[in-house]
């Protein structure tokens, strides 16, 4: 208020109070407890009134104006520090990126000192202890950024990442089942703790956890990642009750497993052997058969060979060969295994003709020149057997093996349940099959005539 308006109002307040002392001569008793009566002319009453509030209004504009003031410095004040807080956090996060762990270490710790609750930096001096091998003290640290903020997901997330680094496995899983209660969507969590259970062969909460990723994710394609974990963990809940011989639920789990997708080989050649331990041959045998006409897999020809000739029974496995070749003559993977077989059973002149067959129809695929070779050996022709060799190595350009991985295309001697490279169940197949296909000319398209 400028000084002239504030004359004009003590101006105009005096004119008031002196018109209304003539219009009120008379007195007030005016009663105070603390200090007794006194009488006061009314106008006097009214100033003092007036003086009383135009004070107390002073006083609680100049306690609103100090406050806010005080507010703005702190505020400021505070901004201040944020914005030196976060050039040392950029500072630290560059030595970080950098892997200049021990240049980022006192960086952050200089932020705590700081900012003591500063719960960015707790998380990155926890990771830097965990890079290092301090497990201890990355717990300590994530455990503190936790006390923070309880629900921090970040924080839950690398204390469990540590749990399992220090081995504790079991607090691992603990802090993996609370992220997941309380964040029901995230699908990280579940994956880390659907991993901790395969670790622990826990394949019961693992198949558990697996369905609800599903969820998560939406899957319904059988030949989805996803889904195959799924119907892999449903195996090897089968597998565990095979060893305990709890053959009822075992052959349960892998008929579940088969239904799931009835091209999962694992389950089909499971089954079978679940019923050969349990003394039932013929099941086996039935179950192998089958499963060899649903997907085409040479490891059920393997299996019904190993199982056939244990009983020094190899004209039933011939007979198979035999009527599966009457059902389907240009099988060239029936020929193959065929090939093998009569080979072993010193049937050379059968085998030979068998591979010269697959040599012809299916050039590039090595094993059959492998094949030859021994043979041509075996007769004493070594010429003929060193071209075949030289021919196998050169087309497999290193060890002969049967089966890839489709999903990763590791290699392996023999067939598997599950890729030993990448893990993926069932994904093993028959390079032959591979070659087949790839030599199996294309359809010629038929014109269109109008």
């Amino acid at each position: 208020m400028s000084l002239r308006l504030f004359l004009v109002a003590i101006i105009l307040i005096s004119l008031f109070v002196s018109y209304f002392a003539l219009e009120n001569p008379g007195m007030v008793r005016v009663n105070l407890p603390a200090f007794g009566s006194y009488e006061v002319t009314l106008p006097f009453l009214t100033l003092i009134s007036f003086v009383a509030g135009a004070i107390l209004v002073f006083l609680l504009t100049t306690i609103s104006d100090v406050q806010r003031t005080l507010t703005l410095y702190r505020a400021t004040r505070k901004a201040r520090r944020d914005e030196r807080i976060a050039e040392i956090y950029a500072e630290g996060m560059s030595s970080l990126l950098s892997k200049r762990l021990g240049a980022a270490k006192p960086v952050f710790r200089k932020i705590l000192l700081k900012d003591p609750q500063n719960i960015h930096a707790f998380l990155r001096l926890g990771e830097i202890h965990r890079q290092e091998g301090d497990y201890n003290e990355a717990i300590r640290l994530h455990s503190k950024a936790r006390e923070i903020e309880p629900w921090n997901l970040e924080a839950l997330m690398n204390l469990a990442l540590d749990y399992e680094k220090a081995g504790r496995m079991d607090e691992a899983i603990g802090v993996l089942e609370k992220i997941r209660d309380k964040f029901k969507d995230n699908l990280p969590a579940h994956q880390k703790l659907r991993e901790l259970y395969i670790n622990q062969n826990n394949w019961e909460k693992a198949f558990s956890v697996q369905r609800e990723i599903l969820k998560l994710c939406q899957v319904s394609a059988k030949d989805d990642p996803e889904y195959q974990t799924l119907v892999g963990l449903k195996y090897e809940l089968g597998r565990a009750k095979q060893k305990e011989r709890s053959f009822r639920e075992a052959a349960k789990a892998f008929r579940e497993g088969a239904k799931l997708d009835k091209q999962f080989t694992p389950a089909y050649l499971a089954l079978g052997e679940t019923y050969r331990q349990s003394g039932h041959r013929e099941k086996a045998v039935r179950i192998w058969e089958r499963a060899f006409y649903i997907n085409r897999s040479g490891v059920f020809l393997r299996e019904l060979e190993h199982l056939h000739l244990e009983q020094e029974q190899p004209d039933r496995i011939i007979a198979f060969y035999h009527q599966a070749l009457l059902k389907k003559p240009d099988d060239l993977l029936l020929k193959y295994h065929l090939g093998k077989l009569l080979k072993r059973l010193e049937m050379v002149e059968e085998a030979f003709a068998q591979f010269q067959l697959l040599v012809r129809e299916v050039p590039s695929y090595p094993l059959s020149y492998f094949h030859l070779a021994e043979i041509y050996e075996r007769r004493g022709q070594y010429l003929e057997a060193a071209q075949n060799y030289r021919e196998a190595l050169r087309l497999s350009r290193g060890p002969l093996y049967e089966c890839r991985c489709l999903a990763c295309g590791a290699w392996a001697q023999e067939w598997r349940d599950r890729c030993s490279s990448c893990g993926r169940w069932n994904s093993l197949g028959d390079e032959l099959r591979r070659s087949i296909k790839a030599h199996e000319p294309t359809p010629t398209p038929i014109p269109l005539i109008y």
